[in-house]
C-alpha cells in the first residue's frame, strides 16, 4: 500500500522551473517521509513495512532531531510520520514538539487512535493532514489488521483528528480481492465517518502483499475499480492513489491533474535506521546513503540518478504511452508488476485533439493557453451565488444518500433538510424526494419533473433524483408506459430528453476540476481539488509553479495537432453520464427501432446487437424475442493459490459464468429503459431472483461435478437486469422471500445489501 501525504509529489516550488528539466528532480524535495518506527501492533496481511526478520535498527531521538534541523532548513512542504504504526514510538510526543519549534508542515499515516499523552503534543501543534486507514466493514477492517476493535478505533481516530477544527482527515482504503466487493459499503461508512477524502490505493508487492498473491486483484476487477472511483467522484471527494500508475483516458476521471511518479525526484523516504530510498520500502539496496553519514542536502543532490533520468526500456521502449507514463509506479516497477495499460487503453483514442492532450497529459505550459485547443471556453464561468446553491444541493443529496443506511428504520429528514430554505424548483423537488411526499399518481410525479427541470441549479444528482422519481413505478411495475395515454406518454418522453440534454450540458462543469486542468494553464491562484496523496498538491494553495507544467515540457516540447478541437465534448461523448447503466443486447436490433435523445452517437454493437441507456424509448416494430447476457465474476476456493502476479503472463482475470435472458416483446408496444428491465424480470423472474440473491447473500454454490464451491462477486456486464429484483427484496415481506428461495441467507444483511445496491443505480 502507498502512502498518503499533504502536499503531493506534484508541486515545484522554485522560481527557476528549468531546474527540473535539466537535473530531473526538485532542488529541494517537495515530500520527505519518515518510517519512524516499524513497530506495530497490528498484523495487517498486506503490511508494506514488515521486514519478515523482527530486527531493525531505529534512530535516536537525538539523530531525529538533528533530521528534523535539516528537513526545516531545507524548506520541505511536508514531513509525513509513517511506519511501521507511527503512534508506537515512545519518544513520538517528544519528535511533535520539535517540529512545532522548528515550524516544519507535518502530516500522519496511522491505523490506531493517540494515547492521551499524544494527543496533548498533538493538540499544541497539530498535524495539516492525517490518513487513517479503513478497509471495509467493521468485520472486513479488523479481519484485514489482525485485530478485533480495529475498525472502531480508527473511527474514534477520524472522528478525533476532526474534532481538532484545523486538520484534514482522507480515509484510506487498501483495495484487495477481500474487501473489493464491499466498496459500495465502504463508501457509505467513509461518508458517515466525518473523513474530508477517500483514497483509493492497490497493493504493491512489498512486505508481506509480496507473500500474498491471493490478494491481488483481477484485471476485470482494476477496470471496474477504476469505472467505480469515476462514478463516486461525482458524489464524494474520491481518488485513486497513484500505485495504479498512469491511468490514460481516464485520468480526468480519477485524477486532476496528469500522474507521475514523485519518487527520488520530488520525494524520498528516510527508513527508522536512517537510509534514504525514493519510495516506502525496505529494500537498502535502493538507498542513496544514510543521514548518519550524509546530510540529507548530499544525498538528495547526487542520489537517485537512474530514477531522474529515466529512459524508456524493454517492454516500454515500444510504448506510445510511455511519454506521459514514464514507466508507472517505481513500487510496481520494481516487482515488475508497473504495467496495466490492459486495463485502461481505449482503442483509437489517439486519433483526436483530445486523445493526445489527455493521453499524453499535455496540461499546458507556459507558452501555451486554453486558446490553442479551444475556439471558445466549453464551460462557462459559473458565479460564487451557484457554485454555492450546488454545492448545497449536492450536499444535501449525498446526506439523503448517507442516511438511507444510517437511519433505515426512523425518518431524520431535518438532519439534512433544516439548511433548505431556497425557494429554487430543484430545492422544492428535493425536499418533496427527502419526505416521500411526491405524488402518488403517476401524472402528478410528471408534473413535479417538469416543475423541477426549470430549476437554475446545476446539480448531476438532482438529475439523477428526478430520473427515478420518474422511472421508480415503472421499475416496481405500479405504472405501465405502454399503458399511459398518449398526452402522457409524450410527456414522459419529453422530459426524458430533456434530462439527457441537462445531463449532457452540465457535466461540463463538473468535469471543469478535472477535465479543462489537463488542457489549460496551471498557474491560476486556486488550484481544483486533489486528494492528500502522492498523487497531487493539496486545495487552496497558492502555487508559483507546478511540476505538471514541467512535466509537459520534458514530456512534449513541441505540441501538435492545435486544430480548435471541441475537446469537451469529444471527451464526453467517449464517456457518457450513466455510461454503466446501460444494456447490452445480444440480438434482435432488426425489429427495434431505438430512439436516443442524440442522433450523434451510435449505438450499434456487434452484428445484430444494439444498447439502450437510461434515457432512451424503444419501439418495437415486429413480434421479436431479444437476448441479453449477464458475464459474473466468481470467487473460487483456491483459485489463486498459484497465481504469480510476477510472471507478467497469464496475469489473469476472474473465472466467469455468464448467464443468458430472453424476453419476448410485442411490436406495436414502445418501452422505456425501466419498462423494459422490468419486462425481462417478469419473463426471467425466478433466474434473476436467484442471481440477486447470490450475488447480494454471497452464497456459496457448488459447481455442478466438482467438489469446490464458488461465489458470484461481482456482474461485469448488464448488472442493472438484477435492479427489479433487488427492488421486490426492498419491497416484499423479506423474511418469506428469503424463506422460499435463500434460507442460509440472513434477512438483515441481505436488506442492507440490497439498500446498497439499489442507492448505487440510484445515484447512476
Amino acid at each position: 500500500m502507498g502512502t498518503y501525504c499533504m502536499t503531493g509529489s506534484h508541486e515545484v516550488s522554485v522560481p527557476d522551473t528549468g531546474f527540473f528539466r535539466k537535473n530531473g528532480c526538485t532542488k529541494d524535495p517537495v515530500l520527505v517521509q519518515w518510517m519512524a518506527t516499524l513497530k506495530c501492533s497490528l498484523a495487517c496481511c498486506h503490511c508494506l513495512s514488515w521486514s519478515g526478520t523482527g530486527s531493525y535498527e531505529e534512530m535516536s531521538l537525538e539523530t531525529v532531531q538533528d533530521l528534523l534541523y535539516q528537513v526545516s532548513k531545507m524548506a520541505v512542504r511536508e514531513f509525513l510520520l509513517t511506519g511501521g504504526e507511527p503512534l508506537e514510538r515512545e519518544d513520538l510526543p517528544e519528535v511533535i514538539c520539535s517540529m512545532g519549534q522548528l515550524d516544519i508542515p507535518w502530516s500522519l499515516n496511522t491505523a490506531r487512535m493517540p494515547s492521551c499523552i499524544q494527543r496533548k503534543a498533538i493538540e499544541k501543534n497539530p498535524p495539516g493532514f492525517v490518513a487513517v486507514s479503513l478497509d471495509g466493514p467493521s468485520e472486513i477492517h479488523d479481519s484485514f489488521r489482525g485485530s478485533d476493535g480495529a475498525f472502531q478505533e480508527a473511527m474514534d481516530s477520524i472522528k478525533y483528528f476532526k474534532s481538532l477544527g484545523c486538520v484534514e482527515v482522507c480515509a484510506g482504503t487498501t483495495v484487495t480481492r477481500y474487501n473489493y466487493t464491499r466498496l459500495n459499503e465502504t463508501f457509505q461508512i467513509v461518508q458517515s465517518s466525518g473523513a474530508d477524502r477517500w483514497g483509493i490505493h492497490m497493493l504493491v508487492p512489498e512486505g508481506r502483499a509480496a507473500l500474498r498473491s491471493d490478494l491481488f486483484l483481477s484485471r476485470n476487477q482494476l477496470r471496474r475499480l477504476i469505472r467505480f472511483v469515476a462514478r463516486k467522484r461525482r458524489i464524494f471527494d474520491v481518488e485513486m492513489a497513484d500505485e495504479i500508475g498512469y491511468l490514460g483516458d481516464y485520468e480526468p476521471l480519477v485524477r486532476d491533474r496528469p500522474l507521475s511518479c514523485g519518487a527520488g525526484r520530488s520525494q524520498c523516504v528516510i527508513l527508522p535506521g536512517g537510509d534514504v530510498v525514493p519510495c516506502t520500502t525496505l529494500d537498502i539496496r535502493y538507498s542513496a546513503g544514510n543521514i548518519r553519514e550524509k546530510s540529507l542536502r548530499e544525498i538528495w543532490d547526487s542520489g537517485f540518478s537512474q530514477l531522474r533520468h529515466w529512459r524508456p526500456e524493454g517492454k516500454c521502449s515500444g510504448c506510445r504511452y510511455s511519454p506521459a507514463c514514464r514507466g508507472g509506479c517505481w513500487l510496481q516497477r520494481k516487482a515488475g508488476t508497473e504495467c496495466f495499460r490492459d486495463v485502461w487503453q481505449m482503442p483509437d483514442v489517439m486519433k483526436t485533439t483530445a486523445g493526445i492532450v489527455i493521453c499524453l497529459g499535455l496540461s499546458a505550459v507556459s507558452t501555451v493557453t486554453a486558446s490553442d485547443f479551444l475556439e471558445e471556453d466549453p464551460v462557462p464561468v459559473t458565479n460564487e451565488e451557484s457554485l454555492q446553491e450546488i454545492e448545497l444541493l449536492e450536499s444535501v443529496i449525498r446526506e439523503l444518500y448517507v442516511n438511507r443506511f444510517r437511519y433505515s428504520q426512523t425518518r431524520e429528514e431535518d438532519y439534512y433538510l433544516a439548511e433548505l430554505d431556497s425557494s429554487d424548483p430543484g430545492f422544492v423537488f428535493f425536499r418533496l424526494f427527502a419526505r416521500g411526499e411526491l405524488p402518488d399518481e403517476y401524472s402528478g410525479r410528471c408534473q413535479a419533473v417538469s416543475d423541477a427541470l426549470r430549476t437554475e441549479v446545476h446539480s448531476l444528482s438532482l438529475v439523477s433524483l428526478m430520473w427515478r422519481a420518474l422511472f421508480e413505478p415503472v421499475l416496481d411495475g405500479d405504472v405501465s408506459f405502454d399503458k399511459l395515454d398518449y398526452s402522457d406518454r409524450m410527456l414522459v418522453v419529453d422530459l426524458v430528453r430533456e434530462l439527457w440534454n441537462r445531463a449532457r450540458s452540465w457535466r461540463p462543469e463538473f468535469l471543469r476540476d478535472s477535465l479543462i486542468p489537463f488542457i489549460t494553464r496551471f498557474d491560476t491562484e486556486f488550484p481544483p481539488f486533489f486528494l492528500r496523496s502522492k498523487a497531487g498538491p493539496r486545495p487552496g494553495q497558492i502555487e508559483e509553479y507546478t511540476l505538471s507544467r514541467d512535466l509537459v515540457m520534458e514530456r512534449l516540447p513541441e505540441l501538435t495537432g492545435r486544430d480548435s478541437v471541441e475537446i469537451t465534448e469529444e471527451y464526453l461523448d467517449r464517456h457518457p453520464f450513466a455510461e454503466q447503466m446501460t444494456l447490452i443486447f445480444d440480438s434482435g436490433r432488426e425489429q427495434v427501432e431505438v430512439l436516443t435523445p442524440s442522433e450523434n452517437l451510435d449505438w450499434t454493437c456487434g452484428e445484430d446487437g444494439f444498447r439502450v441507456t437510461v434515457y432512451d424509448l424503444l419501439r418495437i416494430t415486429d413480434d421479436t424475442e431479444l437476448t441479453l447476457s449477464v458475464v459474473c465474476s466468481l470467487g473460487i476456493d483456491n483459485y489463486w493459490n498459484d497465481y504469480d502476479f510476477r510472471s507478467g503472463e497469464n496475469i489473469g482475470n476472474d473465472p466467469e459464468i455468464s448467464m443468458e435472458f430472453r424476453v419476448r416483446l410485442d411490436g406495436g408496444h414502445e418501452y422505456t429503459y425501466a419498462g423494459l428491465l422490468r419486462e425481462i424480470y417478469i419473463q426471467n423472474r425466478q433466474s434473476i431472483l436467484t442471481l440477486c440473491l447470490d450475488l447480494l447473500g454471497a452464497r456459496e454454490v457448488y459447481e455442478a461435478g466438482e467438489e469446490r464451491m464458488y461465489s458470484i462477486t461481482e456482474i461485469q456486464s448488464n448488472e442493472t437486469v438484477i435492479w427489479p429484483a433487488v427492488r421486490e427484496i426492498l419491497n416484499t415481506d423479506i423474511d418469506l422471500l428469503v424463506r422460499k428461495n435463500a434460507p442460509d441467507i440472513y434477512p438483515d444483511e441481505l436488506r442492507h445489501s440490497a439498500l446498497l445496491r439499489d442507492s448505487d443505480f440510484w445515484m447512476f
